[in-house]
C-alpha cells in the first residue's frame, strides 16, 4: 500500500510522505515480504510438476524477455550431388565411425527372433542391439598420451597425479565420506578387496579421514567439507565428479553401504555417457514400463510411460562431454536449489528439454537389475529363488533397509566367505517375493488414474506463453554447450535420392521441409491441411503421396492419394519415387513415414513431420529451437503429463522404504515431430523403421515414446538423440485446445496456438479441424464452442445448471439413486465424498448439496465451495464412475464409486 500511494500522481490520491527515508524502509519491506511469499508459492508449485524444484520463480526474470536466437543451428545451402557421403572435415572420426552402422538400409537388416533376456548372465550381452550415439570423448581413446589431461591448472594438479597412478584404463571406483561413518567403510573397502578392485580411491572430506586411510594404504582425494548428513555429503558429489571427468578420468561413483561381489569394470558396457543402478526390482520397473490410463473424459486410452529411479548412489559415468555437462548441471542445481540430489539426478537423466530448461544431452543406461543390484532385488527376488541360487550379482546396495552394516556383514559372508544361509541372518523376516507394479498400485489404481487424466495444472506454461507468445526463449541454463552432428547437404546417386533431392531443392527453405505422408488412410484431411498451411503462409511442404493400400483402406481413383495431392496445389511426389520398392513392400505402413524422413536427413534437410489431420494455424518453423536433434511433440495435457515429473509409488511392505521414487509422463503425439539433420535423427528414423519391422503390430505412437524417453537397457540399446518438447500450449493436441486454450480466460482471446492435432479416427475430424480454421484464420471467436471437450457428455449445456431444474432427491424414487448415496467416491482421484440420502454432500473441501437433474436418468446437481456441477453417472459389474462437468467453464472431472 505504501508503494502504490508513493506512486499516485499528486492529484490523484495520497501525496508523497515527507519522510522519505521512512517510506523507502517500508517499501523495501513489503516488496520483499512479496518476493518471499512469491518465491514460496512457486517452489511449492513446482515440486508438484515435472519442474525443477526453485526454477519456477525464476521464469519472470528480465533475461527471459528477448527471443532465444543464439543457440539453435541452422541448416543453408544447397544440395550436392555426390557419390559418396564426404568424411574428414565435415565429420569428426567418430562421428563416422557411428554413421557406417546405418548406412544399411533398414528395410534389409535382418530380423532376429525375439528370444526371452538372461538378466541373471552379467557377462554377456546381445549381439547386436543398433546403432547407438557417438561418445564425445574429452581425451580420445586413441591418444595415448593423452591422459591425464588439463594438469597444467593448479586445482587440478593433485588429482592429475592421483588418477595417473590409481586408474586403470582411465577408470576409478570412488566414494565420498567423511570420518562419521568409518566402520561403515570399513565394510565397504572389505568388499572392494574381495572383489579384486584395484582401482579404487576416497573422496575424503575431513582430515581425519585421510589419517585413517593412510595408514591402510588406500588411495584418496582430500576435499575438506563441513557438509553434515548423508544427503548433503551425497550433493557434494556432483562437483567433484566433475573435477574427473576434466581430467580425463572416468568414474564409478559409488555409496559406502554397498557391497561389492565382482569387479564391476569387466561388466560395464561403455556405450553410453551414463550408466545408473535402478531403485526397481524386476524387469518393469527398473527398465521402464507402459501404463494404460483410462480417459474416460474423452473416450479412449492414453498411454503413460513410468520408470523408477536412477540411484544416485551407484552410477558410473564416461569421460565425455555429455557426462561433463551432466555434472555441470547437477553441480548449479545442488549449489542454487535445496533440493534431494537424488531427486535432481534422476530428473536430469530421464526428463528432457522443455521450454526454458534444457537437458544436458547425456545418453543414458540402466544397469542391469539382477548384478548391479539393490538390497530388495537381493533379498526379495533373488534370495529366495531356486532358479538364482548360484547366482553372484556384481554388487549389492542396501539402500532399501536399515541396520546396514549388519547386512553387508551378511552380503560379504554370503558371497565371499561361502556361508550359503548367511542372508537370512538379517532377513529372515523378509518376503519371499516381490510384487508387481499392478500389485502394489491396485487400491489406489483410481487415484492414480483419474487425477492424473483430468490434471489441469497448466499455470506456468500459460505466464510463458502469455509472456513470450510461441517464440522460442533464451534458456535458464543456456551455459550448457551441446553439440549437434549436423549432416551437410548431400545428394547420394541412387535413382531415389536423386529424384528426392530434385523436388526438395524446389521446395525445402533454408534446409528445411515439411513432410507429410497421405495414404488413402488420412487423404481426405489433406485439403484442409493445405487450406490452413497456405493460410499460414507455409511454402515449404512437401507430400509424398501413397496409392498403395494400407490396412483397412479403400476407396476409388478419384480419391486416390496421388488424385488428392496433386488437387491441393502442394508441391508432391509419389512415394514410390522416393522409397525402393523393396522398402515400400517390406515395411508395415507406419514405417513408411520413417523410412521417407532418413531419405530426407541423409540429404542433410532438416523435417517437420507432419500428419495431414493437423491444422496449422502460424508457421511452424518459427517457433522452432533447433537445439536437439528431435522436437517432440507432447500428446499430454499439462505440465505433468507433457513434460513428465517426479512421481511417488508405495509399497507399503517395505516399511521405512516403502516409498519409491520414479518418473511418469505421457506419449509422444506423432503428428508433429522436427528432425534437425543430424547423424543422430537419421539414425532415430533408422531404429524406428526397424523396430517397426520387429514388432509390427505394436503402435507407432508407442515405439516413437519409448524410444525418445525411456533409456538404454540390457535388452536395447536407444539411438541417443537429444530430445526437446515442444510446448503443448503451441503444438497443441484436441484436448488442450478445447479443455484449456477455449476455456481459459487468459487463453480464449489472447493466445495463437501454432498448430493443432486433431485424432485421426474421430468421427467429426473434419469439421474441427474446418473450425480450427474458422476461429484463427478468419477470426470467428465462437468457432470452437459447439464442440464438446472430448466424447464426455454431449448433452452438457448452461441449461442444465439452471435451479429450476434441479430437484430434491427423494429417497426409493429409482434404483441409481440407491447406488449413488450406498458408497463413497472419489472426485479426481481424491477420497472422499459421499451423497447423503436428504441431498447434502461431503467432500474433502467442505460441506455441500446435491440434487436431481429434472427429466435426465443418472444425473445430479452437486454444489460445494460455490461453484455447480453436472454429474453423469454409469456403472459398469457394479462398479460405478461419473462425468462431471463444471457448470462455470465446462472443467471436467472424474468419479468413480469405492469399494463399499
Amino acid at each position: 500500500r505504501a508503494a502504490a500511494a508513493a506512486m499516485s500522481p499528486a492529484g490523484g490520491g495520497p501525496r508523497l510522505c515527507a519522510k522519505p527515508t521512512r517510506l523507502f524502509a517500508l517499501c523495501v519491506i513489503s516488496l520483499l515480504a512479496l518476493l518471499i511469499m512469491h518465491n514460496a508459492l512457486n517452489i511449492d508449485l513446482a515440486e508438484q510438476t515435472s519442474r525443477r524444484p526453485g526454477l519456477l520463480a525464476r521464469r519472470i526474470q528480465p533475461t527471459m524477455t528477448q527471443p532465444f536466437d543464439g543457440g539453435g543451428a541452422v541448416r543453408r545451402g544447397t544440395l550436392a550431388v555426390s557419390a559418396a557421403r564426404p568424411e574428414g572435415v565435415s565429420q569428426p572420426i567418430a562421428l563416422a565411425r557411428a554413421s557406417s552402422l546405418v548406412n544399411e538400409p533398414p528395410w534389409t537388416t535382418a530380423i532376429a527372433p525375439a528370444r526371452p533376456f538372461n538378466y541373471s548372465d552379467c557377462t554377456t550381452r546381445p549381439g547386436s542391439l543398433g546403432p547407438t550415439r557417438a561418445l564425445e570423448y574429452i581425451v580420445s581413446p586413441d591418444d595415448p598420451s593423452g591422459f591425464p589431461t588439463g594438469c597444467e591448472r593448479e586445482e587440478l594438479k593433485k588429482l592429475c597425479e592421483i588418477v595417473g597412478r590409481v586408474a586403470l584404463n582411465r577408470e576409478v571406483l570412488t566414494a565420498v565420506c567423511n570420518s562419521k561413518i568409518i566402520g561403515q567403510l570399513e565394510t565397504f573397502l572389505e568388499g572392494v578387496a574381495a572383489a579384486g578392485i584395484k582401482n579404487v580411491m576416497i573422496i575424503a572430506l575431513d582430515q581425519k579421514l585421510c589419517d585413517w586411510l593412510e595408514q591402510r594404504g588406500v588411495a584418496y582425494y582430500k576435499k575438506i567439507s563441513t557438509a553434515a548428513g548423508s544427503h548433503k555429503i551425497s550433493a557434494q558429489k556432483f562437483r567433484i565428479v566433475r573435477e574427473f571427468l576434466e581430467v580425463g578420468c572416468s568414474v564409478l561413483m559409488s555409496d559406502i553401504d554397498i557391497v561389492w561381489v565382482r569387479n564391476p569394470f569387466d561388466n560395464m558396457w561403455r556405450d553410453t555417457d551414463l550408466e545408473g543402478a535402478t531403485d526397481g526390482w524386476d524387469a518393469e520397473t527398473a527398465y521402464g514400463w507402459t501404463e494404460r490410463l483410462d480417459d474416460v473424459t474423452m473416450g479412449t486410452t492414453v498411454e503413460g510411460y513410468r520408470i523408477t529411479a536412477f540411484n544416485s548412489g551407484l552410477w558410473y559415468l564416461q569421460a565425455t562431454h555429455g557426462g561433463l555437462r551432466m555434472m555441470t548441471l547437477l553441480a548449479h542445481r545442488m549449489e542454487t536449489e535445496d533440493t534431494w540430489d537424488q531427486t535432481a539426478f534422476s530428473q536430469e537423466a530421464t526428463l528432457g528439454t522443455h521450454d526454458d530448461w534444457l537437458n544436458a544431452g547425456t545418453t543414458v543406461r540402466v544397469m542391469n537389475h539382477l548384478c548391479f543390484c539393490n538390497s530388495k532385488t537381493l533379498l526379495r527376488a533373488i534370495r529366495p529363488d531356486p532358479l538364482l541360487a548360484n547366482h553372484r550379482p556384481v554388487v549389492v546396495h542396501v539402500n532399501y533397509h536399515q541396520n546396514k552394516q549388519s547386512h553387508m556383514v551378511d552380503i560379504n559372508a554370503r558371497y565371499h566367505k561361502g556361508v550359503r544361509d548367511a542372508l537370512d541372518r538379517t532377513a529372515r523376516n523378509e518376503p519371499k517375493r516381490t510384487r508387481p507394479i499392478a500389485e502394489v498400485e491396485a487400491p489406489f489404481w483410481s487415484e492414480l488414474n483419474d487425477g492424473f487424466v483430468t490434471g489441469s495444472h497448466v499455470q506456468p506454461s500459460v505466464n510463458l506463453v502469455t509472456q513470450h507468445s510461441c517464440n522460442p526463449i533464451t534458456p535458464q541454463n543456456a551455459f550448457l554447450k551441446r553439440n549437434l552432428q549436423l549432416l551437410p547437404p548431400v545428394c547420394e546417386e541412387s535413382e531415389e535420392q536423386l529424384a528426392l533431392c530434385a523436388k526438395l531443392q524446389e521446395c525445402a527453405d533454408e534446409g528445411e521441409v515439411a513432410l507429410l505422408l497421405v495414404t488413402r488412410n488420412n487423404s481426405r484431411a489433406l485439403p484442409l491441411f493445405a487450406e490452413s498451411a497456405k493460410l499460414a503462409g507455409m511454402t515449404n511442404v512437401l507430400v509424398l503421396a501413397y496409392d498403395g493400400n494400407g490396412a483397412g483402406a479403400s476407396g476409388s481413383a478419384s480419391d486416390a492419394p496421388s488424385r488428392v495431392a496433386s488437387d491441393s496445389g502442394l508441391p508432391w511426389i509419389a512415394l514410390e519415387a522416393v522409397l525402393p520398392a523393396a522398402a515400400i513392400y517390406s515395411l508395415p505402413a507406419h514405417a513408411l513415414r520413417y523410412a521417407a524422413l532418413r531419405q530426407v536427413l541423409r540429404a542433410g534437410v532438416s523435417a517437420l513431420l507432419l500428419e495431414p489431420t493437423v491444422a496449422i494455424v502460424t508457421d511452424p518453423f518459427k517457433a522452432l529451437y533447433r537445439d536437439s536433434d528431435i522436437e517432440a511433440m507432447a500428446a499430454g495435457w499439462d505440465e505433468p503429463s507433457a513434460y513428465g515429473y517426479n512421481h511417488v509409488l508405495d509399497d507399503e511392505s517395505m516399511g521405512f522404504t516403502r516409498y519409491c521414487h520414479g518418473s511418469r509422463i505421457i506419449g509422444k503425439d506423432t503428428a508433429a515431430l522436427f528432425a534437425l539433420a543430424t547423424a543422430d535423427s537419421e539414425r532415430l528414423a533408422w531404429t524406428l523403421v526397424k523396430r517397426m519391422r520387429e514388432v509390427p503390430g505394436k503402435p507407432e505412437r508407442e515405439l516413437l515414446s519409448e524410444e525418445l524417453w525411456l533409456p538404454s537397457s540390457p535388452s536395447v540399446a536407444r539411438a541417443g538423440v537429444i530430445a526437446r518438447m515442444l510446448d503443448y500450449l503451441c503444438f497443441s493436441n484436441s484436448k488442450v485446445l478445447w479443455r484449456t486454450i477455449n476455456r481459459l480466460p487468459r487463453l480464449r482471446d489472447r493466445h495463437v496456438p501454432v498448430l493443432v492435432s486433431i485424432p485421426a479416427d474421430s468421427a467429426d475430424l473434419l469439421q474441427r479441424m474446418a473450425a480450427v480454421i474458422s476461429r484463427y484464420h478468419r477470426g470467428e471467436g465462437e468457432a470452437l464452442d459447439a464442440f464438446p471437450t472430448g466424447q464426455q457428455m454431449p448433452e452438457f449445456s448452461q441449461e442444465l445448471c439452471l435451479p429450476s431444474h434441479h430437484l430434491n432427491p427423494v429417497a426409493g424414487a429409482a434404483a441409481w439413486l440407491g447406488k449413488l448415496t450406498a458408497v463413497g467416491w472419489t472426485w479426481s482421484g481424491v477420497k472422499e465424498i459421499r451423497f447423503g440420502d436428504d441431498g447434502t454432500l461431503k467432500t474433502p473441501w467442505g460441506k455441500g448439496t446435491w440434487k436431481v437433474v429434472s427429466g435426465k436418468e443418472n444425473m445430479v446437481a452437486a454444489t460445494f465451495i460455490g461453484r455447480t456441477h453436472i454429474l453423469l453417472f454409469s456403472w459398469k459389474d457394479e462398479r460405478g464412475q461419473f462425468i462431471s462437468s463444471r457448470c462455470e467453464d465446462a472443467d471436467v472431472v472424474l468419479g468413480r464409486s469405492l469399494p463399499s
